[in-house]
């Protein structure tokens, strides 16, 4: 593999790491959603799934630009294949933990 497909990589691990690494607060007041109910986590978690969600796109988009690079093409395909893997388990984190 080459060094882009990592670098596609990493601009899907950065924004994940960048939002989840935000220091979440366990105090009642001054809450996101207000009515005594922190909603503060699935916010976040939401965040997570769009950032997901725009590098799925950003990376189907580079693969219609560049369709005629067979390397480039398969590449893309498998990161569009663990951006989907990713979004599925961080879908599954997010509403069990919201769940529950």
């Amino acid at each position: 593999m080459r060094k882009s497909f990592f670098v596609k990589l990493a601009f899907l691990i950065l924004p994940i790491l960048i939002i989840a690494s935000i220091p979440l607060t366990k105090e009642s007041h001054q809450s996101i959603g207000g009515g005594g109910y922190d909603l503060t986590n699935l916010y976040c978690g939401f965040f997570i799934l769009l950032a997901i969600i725009a590098w799925i796109l950003f990376i189907l988009i580079h693969s219609v630009i560049f369709r005629k690079n067979r390397n480039a093409l398969n590449d893309n395909l498998k990161l569009v294949g663990i951006g989907f893997g990713i979004l599925f388990i961080a879908s599954l984190i997010l509403f069990n933990t919201w769940i529950t």
